[in-house]
C-alpha cells in the first residue's frame, strides 16, 4: 500500500503552476492591449491636434 500523500502533493503543486502560468499569460495579455490602448490615445491626440 503505497502513501497517497505524494501524488496528492505533486497535483497541488501541478495545479499550482498551472495558475502561475496563466496568471503569466494573463498579465501579458493585458499588457499587449493596454499598449494597443496606449497607441490608441496616441493617434486620438495627434487628430485632436
Amino acid at each position: 500500500m503505497t502513501n497517497p500523500k505524494p501524488k496528492r502533493w505533486r497535483t497541488a503543486i501541478k495545479a499550482r503552476e498551472n495558475q502561475l502560468l496563466t496568471l503569466a499569460k494573463e498579465a501579458l495579455q493585458e499588457k499587449k492591449e493596454r499598449r494597443v490602448i496606449h497607441f490608441l490615445d496616441y493617434i486620438d491626440q495627434d487628430v485632436a491636434a
